[in-house]
């Protein structure tokens, strides 16, 4: 911009002020952008050019969006599409050719700077692509690995069924009920590894398509750098979603262990709290949710932490994805007799009671959040079986329109 200015090249003016103006569209500051589109669309008009005034109509159309002012908005994309069909038979291309021709030698290597640039920016995203595919890969060999936990648990269970069939008669009438209770939760098991299966076989299948349409992609000389950036922040925040329930998964396969409760100890709750906060704050601030906390140093309970860190991340997560612009999420501690009270309490969209009724018992199917968010369907069944190995229980009382509270108790000693 500066040199077009400084030798006076009106055209050069024209379309720097519009690539400002789509560079602060795309991070989102739509007053800045407003500037530079109608410098850059007077400027369009004041040569006569039909491309520039379209480029800078698009541009003012997508800075009123973002402004609220849709009427505006649909305004200048109308007088886009004008433009663009007038730019078929106008003269105005050869005038533009024409002029191409007359730039002198110093705009003709800050092109060439340019187009090294850009060359730049292709090896450095070459770089990510590979990183991307090495992080595929590892997902991959996590899942297999979860597949074979899951398979090893229950065929060591269903040995441990067989074995119990071999016990002496005198103690028949008593194992016949312990066989009963084990067929039915091995049978939950089974049901639970099926879904699981299923989820896996689903929630890795997604992200690796997206991600091979976007090598594809990479290969298609029509995709401009832009569009094809803009496509890669959607693929990350699906291997985010996946690899974060993969966490939870691989935490709640080591808790059905034997010696799970080792690690049952003393710990601060303000401190846990505080930490996973600090961790989605700023999955709250992308969607402008407002997250504290409510608790002091003082509510220490008596449990496994990481088991209690896992509820409260999948509690506030779940909260972030039905909440709104806005929205209010608290986290609250407090003791109540002998057990400590947690309590997870959002302003959002809620739920009907027939919903709330089914949300820890595996017979509802996962929601689209309010930004379109995916999920399983998992996380609350994971978060129950984990509370209830730490001896405390959960539930939740929501209102649609109104707002959900999740609760759940954790022993004090």
């Amino acid at each position: 911009l500066r040199i077009a200015v400084k030798y006076n090249i009106v055209y050069n003016q024209a379309y720097a002020m519009i690539g400002f103006a789509t560079v602060y569209n795309m991070r989102g500051q739509y007053q800045t952008a407003y500037s530079y589109a109608i410098k850059g669309q007077h400027l369009g008009v004041m040569l006569g050019n039909l491309s520039i005034r379209a480029t800078g109509a698009m541009q003012l159309s997508k800075t009123y969006a973002g402004l609220g002012k849709v009427a505006d908005a649909y305004r200048s994309l109308n007088e886009y599409i004008g433009l663009k069909n007038g730019l078929k038979n106008n003269e105005s291309i050869q005038k533009l050719t024409s002029y191409n021709y007359e730039l002198n030698f110093s705009v003709k290597q800050r092109l060439q700077a340019q187009q090294q640039h850009e060359k730049e920016l292709i090896y450095e995203q070459n770089l990510r692509t590979g990183k991307m595919r090495q992080w595929m890969f590892g997902i991959i060999i996590i899942a297999t690995l979860i597949i074979a936990c899951v398979y090893y648990f229950d065929r060591r269970r269903q040995r441990k069924i067989n074995r119990l069939l071999k016990i002496n008669n005198s103690v028949v009438l008593e194992q016949r009920n312990n066989l009963d209770q084990q067929a039915h939760k091995l049978n939950d098991l089974n049901t639970l590894k099926d879904r699981l299966i299923a989820i896996l076989a689903h929630d890795l299948r997604a992200p690796l398509s997206t991600l091979r349409g976007l090598f594809d992609l990479l290969q298609d000389d029509t995709i401009s750098h832009e569009q094809m950036l803009e496509m890669i922040p959607p693929v990350m925040k699906k291997l985010d979603h996946t690899s974060d329930f993969l966490d939870t998964l691989l935490f709640w396969i080591n808790s059905q262990m034997e010696n799970f409760g080792q690690g049952v100890k003393q710990f601060a709750l303000d401190e846990l709290i505080a930490k996973e906060i600090q961790n989605l704050n700023e999955q709250a601030s992308a969607k402008k949710i407002s997250l504290f906390a409510n608790t002091n140093h003082e509510i220490v309970g008596y449990a496994d932490p990481d088991s209690v860190r896992i509820v409260i991340r999948n509690l506030v997560s779940n909260a972030i994805k039905f909440c709104e612009e806005d929205d209010i999420i608290e986290i609250s501690a407090k003791n109540k007799g002998d057990n400590v009270l947690v309590q997870v309490k959002d302003t959002g969209v809620g739920m009907t009671a027939e919903q709330s009724q089914k949300i820890f018992r595996g017979k509802m199917q996962s929601k689209i959040g309010t930004h379109n968010e995916s999920g399983t369907g998992m996380g609350l069944l994971f978060c129950k079986d984990l509370i209830e190995k730490c001896n405390g229980t959960i539930w939740v009382k929501s209102k649609q329109g109104v707002g959900s509270e999740f609760s759940f108790t954790i022993p004090k000693s």
